[in-house]
């Protein structure tokens, strides 16, 4: 998910496992904006994988 293992899990922390599902889910929100930012941005043309679709043969 992009976090150290235990971010939250660790015992040391003392956090309720709603605490922990609380504070990972907060934790995806910087990793969806990373990727919608990149998505938004890459040229239409490009695949996911940064492929010019342009350059493909089309079955027809």
């Amino acid at each position: 998910m992009g976090l150290p293992a235990r971010w939250v899990t660790d015992p040391a922390h003392q956090l309720t496992q709603n605490q922990q599902i609380t504070a990972l889910g907060n934790g995806v929100l910087p990793l969806q904006a990373t990727q919608a930012i990149h998505a938004a941005t890459r040229p239409a043309y490009l695949d996911a994988q940064g492929g010019d679709i342009r350059k493909r043969k089309h079955n027809q």
